[in-house]
């Protein structure tokens, strides 16, 4: 018998009789749809490796067996000869399945040796690069000297979860609204275009306008929170048109003038604006003055402390919520990297069935070649090919 797939030489594997042959393969031949699918592109070898097949049926009797062994040698032989193979992978075995264990099992092996003997050859120097596998979502806190939430929320999540002006505004006008507690607008006389926002209370705020913003006008909303044991938790809200050191053009001016009005409305309600001063006056100290001159504070301990208290309080609310945005980036990152490698697979399984559609007429123009030939013509053939293939026979002892 002759074929082309191991299913194909499994069924001709008689338990009452005894057979020799050669079978030609390959580690991607000899997977699964699903293995081959799956497997990395370096574990998956196209090379073709010749098998002897040694075949002794399970009920083939003692003295038939023994005599079959005495002439093994010669058989060998004469089918090296006529293939021209200079190895073959000998598998002497009593079923399919151990045929198919040990075949898997040599190739797994002799891909293995291949591999090494390619690592020693070319050595590559270079340190590997440390990978955190933990999604890098900067946490935002008082002291930090990084990227604000807003700018982190454009960095790193989809384009449609980025917040509109109207509702970081929202955000920062609730009592505890994390993760914004002030935000910054370009100036505009019909719509809330964000500049920047962020979670860091007044020293992130500073720090940003300073750094960031010497030479544009802003229009902005900052909340600040004051808290002791007796009177809770109090809120004041207030506004801010930031003139740069640096803003010195006409046109700037004129920005300031033309809409102060609309985005005074915009921002709308707050206990006082902040106009005129540096950023490195912006301190802490400043504004509770400029609190306790605006509102009514005889209910509660209006001073530095308390409003440092505060916020130590919020940022922890605060961090509560980019614990929850880090771990919705990881799973929708997870959820992306799992459809890129279901794409890969189908992909892979596309080429595979695509590269058998393109062998089968080959096959089996073999086949009908093979059935007209004899054995070591079939041999030699067999020798020759690039394609898969096995011939069984018995032999008359």
């Amino acid at each position: 018998a002759f074929g082309d797939s191991f299913d194909q030489m499994a069924a001709s594997l008689n338990a009452d009789k005894v057979l020799f042959g050669l079978f030609t393969t390959s580690q991607e031949a000899m997977m699964e749809d699903e293995t081959f699918a799956t497997a990395p592109s370096s574990k998956r070898s196209d090379s073709i490796v010749p098998f002897a097949i040694e075949f002794v049926g399970s009920k083939v009797k003692n003295f038939v067996a023994e005599n079959y062994g005495r002439h093994l040698r010669d058989i060998s032989e004469f089918c090296r000869a006529h293939s021209k193979f200079e190895t073959l992978q000998l598998i002497a075995c009593k079923n399919s399945q151990m045929v198919k264990e040990c075949i898997s099992q040599i190739l797994d092996e002799l891909f293995e040796v291949q591999e090494d003997e390619v690592e020693a050859e070319v050595i590559d120097e270079t340190p590997e690069p440390m990978h955190d596998m933990n999604v890098s979502y900067k946490k935002i806190s008082l002291s930090s000297s990084g990227i604000t939430a807003y700018k982190n929320a454009i960095e790193n999540q989809e384009s449609t979860e980025v917040p509109t002006g109207a509702e970081i505004l929202a955000c920062v006008r609730k009592n505890m609204g994390v993760p914004y507690n002030w935000v910054l607008f370009q100036p505009s006389q019909t719509e809330l275009i964000v500049e920047n926002a962020g979670s860091g209370g007044v020293d992130e705020l500073t720090r940003v306008l300073q750094s960031e913003y010497n030479d544009q006008i802003l229009f902005g909303l900052a909340r600040v929170s004051f808290i002791g044991k007796t009177f809770g938790s109090r809120q004041i809200w207030w506004a801010l048109e930031w003139t740069g050191e640096h803003c010195t053009s006409v046109k700037m001016f004129g920005q300031l003038r033309d809409c102060g009005n609309a985005m005074h409305e915009m921002i709308g309600e707050r206990s006082f604006t902040v106009t005129n001063l540096a950023a490195s006056d912006m301190t802490l100290d400043a504004i509770c003055e400029r609190v306790k001159r605006s509102c009514d504070v005889t209910d509660f301990d209006l001073s530095v402390e308390s409003l440092i208290n505060a916020h130590v309080e919020e940022q922890k609310t605060i961090e509560a919520y980019f614990d929850k945005q880090l771990e919705k980036i990881r799973l929708r990152r997870m959820a992306e990297e799992a459809r890129k490698r279901n794409e890969e697979r189908l992909q892979r399984l596309r080429q595979r069935n695509a590269a058998r559609e393109k062998m089968q007429p080959l096959l089996e123009k073999r086949k009908q070649c093979w059935s007209e030939m004899s054995l070591p013509d079939i041999l030699a053939d067999l020798g020759k090919s690039t394609m898969p293939g096995w011939v069984l026979f018995e032999v008359d002892l």
